[in-house]
């Protein structure tokens, strides 16, 4: 079992100038405010900083291009992750562990490992892969856009797999832990491997076949040359084509390549620059109102205020340009991984018709190669190679058959009994707290779908969530995660359904767990500690702290560079 606490989140738009640090603590943080003062951004900018999207982002905040950092511990091991666009980088310490571009190949199996998580699923291609990092913390996020409506609703892009929501669910409860998806990606892995083997199998038994039926026939059967002669033509004509979108590739990855070798000369260009921005204006701070002497010239020059704030315009364009850089190199690796993987297909798709054109042209010989090589000689090759593959196939068909016992007896009946029997004592008694009642189908299965209407539903997403909640801080392998519940009042709640939903916030809750609460109106319901207030319209991030929060982005920003050096 891990435990994930969030410290502290920074924000920082160079565009806007402005930034805002939030600190939260380790039991509850409240953070309260009128419409319009930024609560959902911010609620948004938690998960999102470790690599899950909500489903639904204002533009305004898009448009500030904000860079976040978000420090955290796990088991008590502090870690910082920060965020620049689709780039990001994990810090612990002075040590930068990974910077990844990528959610999928990068982001998430680092994630997964650091919180010892297991969850894995099956892609639309039936492969066993890493999640991205959304299913891994959906169950701890309830997003004001999309998340009162329907449960495991927050994230966007959780479509990306088919039928996901079952085992996502039933890893979380301890329904299938660690052994079950170890048992589902070693059936995933043996079951690709034993694609190869068993179509060469297939391919010599019908040779065989066919060299057991030329034994009873005429060796001295007829080929029509002219019939040959056009499927030759064909399968040429093919061969060309397959070489010419091989060039194309080639010239596509060249030109790729040398855009990639451009960007990444003007992110050393542009960090350099900002490196020396930085130290310009930093030594401008230190000698304030003092006029500095040119080293070249030996002119004074006026230090004053005006120049100070050019400076640090300066280097806060050069950040915000090399941002936008770093997002361009992420998208021309990615394309020149696509165009590699095409040249790759282009080849082997050459390849393969190269082979068929050899066989092809040697069919016109085969009667006599049988005829002269000997019958019974060309057989027994047959059955040696088939003896072998046999075997391989037979190895891999155990290895299956060990995996899928191992899944069989990793879903036990039983324990998942007893976790519906708790699922549905806990649903039954947090229903009667939120005054909302579930059909009995409901109680009968963990992924089942709402249907109450009106301000009912908010309520039941919440007795819900809780239940499901509650069942994770009671598995013993299971991820523990900061609950984040965006303005639960949603659907006009009446005051006394208002009160009694804070209350059950506040007192149901897993006992240890970390609550980030964000509301309009606390109904003067005491959570233990005064409330962060957010009183300013249209902008949660604020000029004053503009210069302290991009300190401390800069410091993780030059660590990151330096690991790329």
């Amino acid at each position: 079992m891990k435990s994930l606490v969030f410290q502290k989140l920074h924000l920082v738009s160079h565009r806007e100038r402005k930034a805002r640090s939030i600190e939260f603590h380790p039991d509850v943080t409240v953070v309260k405010g009128l419409n319009d003062v930024g609560k959902s951004s911010l609620a948004k900018s938690i998960y999102g900083t470790l690599g899950a999207p909500a489903a639904e982002v204002h533009p305004d905040w898009k448009a500030a291009s904000v860079i976040s950092a978000l420090e955290f511990t796990v088991n008590g091991n502090p870690y910082v992750m920060l965020k620049e666009g689709k780039t990001f980088t994990l810090i612990q310490a002075d040590r930068v562990l990974g910077c990844y571009t990528s959610i999928t190949e990068g982001l998430a199996p680092a994630l997964y490992e650091l919180l010892g998580a297991k969850l894995r699923l099956k892609n639309r291609k039936d492969e066993v892969v890493v999640p991205p990092p959304a299913y891994l913390f959906i169950p701890f996020y309830v997003d004001q856009d999309a998340g009162w409506s329907q449960p495991w609703t927050s994230f966007d892009r959780l479509d990306q797999f088919a039928r996901w929501r079952e085992d996502v669910v039933n890893f979380h409860v301890g329904v299938t832990g660690a052994e079950y998806f170890d048992a589902l990606e070693a059936q995933a892995i043996a079951t690709a491997a034993k694609v190869e083997p068993a179509k060469q199998l297939d391919g010599l038994r019908s040779l065989q076949k066919r060299a057991k039926d030329t034994m009873v026939e005429d060796i001295d059967m007829e080929i029509d040359p002219e019939v040959f002669a056009e499927e030759i033509e064909r399968v040429v004509g093919i061969l060309e084509s397959l070489v010419e979108v091989r060039e194309q590739e080639r010239a596509k990855l060249a030109t790729l390549t040398e855009r990639r070798l451009q960007l990444e000369a003007q992110r050393e260009i542009l960090d350099r620059v900002r490196r020396e921005l930085h130290a310009d204006y930093m030594f401008a701070v230190r000698h304030a109102d003092d006029e500095l002497e040119c080293p070249t010239c030996g002119q004074l020059h006026e230090n004053s205020f005006a120049q100070r704030f050019a400076l640090a315009q300066d280097e806060g364009r050069a950040d915000d340009v090399l941002v936008e850089v770093m997002d361009n190199l992420a998208l021309v690796s990615g394309q020149i991984a696509i165009s590699r993987q095409r040249l790759r297909d282009a080849n082997e798709d050459e390849q393969k018709f190269n082979e068929l054109l050899t066989r092809r042209r040697g069919q016109v010989t085969f009667a006599r190669l049988l005829e002269r090589a000997g019958q019974k000689t060309f057989s027994s090759q047959l059955d040696a190679q088939m003896t072998d593959l046999v075997a391989e196939v037979a190895d891999l068909d155990y290895r299956i058959k060990q995996a899928t016992e191992r899944l069989r007896s990793a879903r036990s009946p039983e324990r998942k009994k007893n976790i519906l029997e708790t699922y549905s004592g806990l649903l039954r008694a947090f229903s009667s707290k939120l005054s909302v009642t579930f059909p009995d189908a409901f109680h009968e299965a963990l992924t089942a779908r709402l249907h109450e209407t009106g301000s009912d539903r908010p309520r039941a997403v919440l007795a819900y969530l809780y239940a499901i909640l509650c069942l994770i801080w009671e598995t013993e392998d299971a991820v523990r995660c900061p609950i984040v519940l965006d303005s639960p009042k949603q659907q006009d709640q009446d005051d006394f359904n208002h009160l009694s939903l804070l209350h059950f916030i506040r007192n149901d809750r897993p006992p240890g767990s970390q609550l980030i609460l964000f509301l309009v109106d606390d109904a003067g319901v005491d959570f233990g500690r005064e409330p962060l207030v957010l009183d300013a319209k249209y902008s949660l991030l604020s000029e004053s702290e503009y210069e302290g929060v991009s300190e401390v982005i800069r410091n993780l920003q030059a660590m990151r560079e330096m690991s790329l050096h």
